[in-house]
């Protein structure tokens, strides 16, 4: 009965994923207007836009020391971290879709040290909204996909274990509900959603909640998100989203949930500086949090 029943849900899992891979590209093949509008909003899609609207940005942001007879010491490094992010926004009258992919990795080396990751991020994001009368409210549904493209490893423990790889969990999540607009630069959703877990290296299920050997997982839950962005200063911008999934069969504290906290700021239309801040709290991987703080500069390039 298990089988058959993990076999239904990686049916189900893969209609969504289809779905959220072929939909962006068959939109912008049947459009043939023009963008009349540029939505900064990640999170939701401008209700001025007619048609579509895409952004291509890629970044390469890095960091060098070097010593050499140098009285307070310190280690020769050198790091560096490349990303992408692509966001297509489209809008035919109460309609909206948002199509978002952020890729991101980088790696450092210390003299005297291998090479090791210091960022690692695949994911791909789906938004359908459909506006009420009262713009401010819709209805919303979410197809999203998450996983990293190299292996983890926890350097704090001496023998070094892998504890991720490539789709080694890999996360597929599915949301339905609606969504309520009160300001420019604020949105909240509510409504029920479906996570999948899949795990390629079934040497890693148990660290991610799943029996031994076990290589998928199907979870449905309660979901509240809320996202805000907003330009804190002329060349300062906040982001912030909280992400939170409470499974049906589990008690509400053990509600997963991820705070992501970010603060661009632009030294020119080529250079900037970003913060990050994020907490997770994911108990299949861990009773504790998961805190991760980054602090880069580099070069930005707007392509689209």
């Amino acid at each position: 009965m298990k089988g058959y029943t993990n076999k239904v849900f990686r049916t189900f899992t893969g209609l969504f994923v289809t779905i959220g891979l072929i939909v962006p590209s068959t939109l912008i093949a049947q459009n043939s207007g023009p963008s009349l509008g540029v939505d900064k909003k990640e999170a939701a899609v401008s209700d001025t836009l007619d048609g579509w609207n895409l952004n291509l940005m890629a970044g390469l942001n890095g960091s060098q020391n070097s010593f050499n007879n140098w009285s307070q010491g310190g280690v020769n490094s050198i790091s560096g971290t490349a990303m992408t992010w692509f966001e297509a926004h489209y809008r035919n009258d109460r309609f909206g879709y948002l199509f978002n992919t952020n890729l991101k990795y980088g790696k450092a080396r210390l003299e005297g040290k291998e090479t090791r990751k210091t960022s690692d991020q695949l994911s791909v994001k789906n938004k359908f909204t459909y506006d009420f009368q009262d713009s401010r409210f819709s209805l919303y549904g979410n197809v999203d996909f998450s996983s990293q493209f190299d292996e983890g490893i926890d350097y704090s423990d001496s023998t070094e274990p892998v504890i991720s790889r490539f789709m080694a969990p890999g996360f597929f999540r599915q949301s339905v509900g609606l969504s309520y607009e009160p300001l420019e630069f604020l949105t909240f959703e509510t409504g029920i959603g479906f996570k999948q877990t899949y795990m390629r290296d079934t040497d890693l299920s148990t660290r991610y909640g799943l029996d031994p050997g076990e290589k998928f997982r199907f979870e449905a839950g309660g979901v509240f998100n809320v996202t805000a962005e907003k330009q804190i200063m002329k060349n300062i911008k906040y982001r912030s989203s909280f992400e939170s999934f409470a499974n049906f069969q589990q008690s509400f504290k053990y509600t997963d949930f991820e705070f992501s906290n970010q603060v661009v700021g632009s030294i020119n239309e080529y250079i900037n500086t970003t913060f990050e801040f994020v907490i997770v709290y994911d108990r299949d991987y861990s009773s504790e949090l998961q805190i991760k703080q980054m602090l880069s500069a580099g070069l930005q390039l707007n392509i689209l």
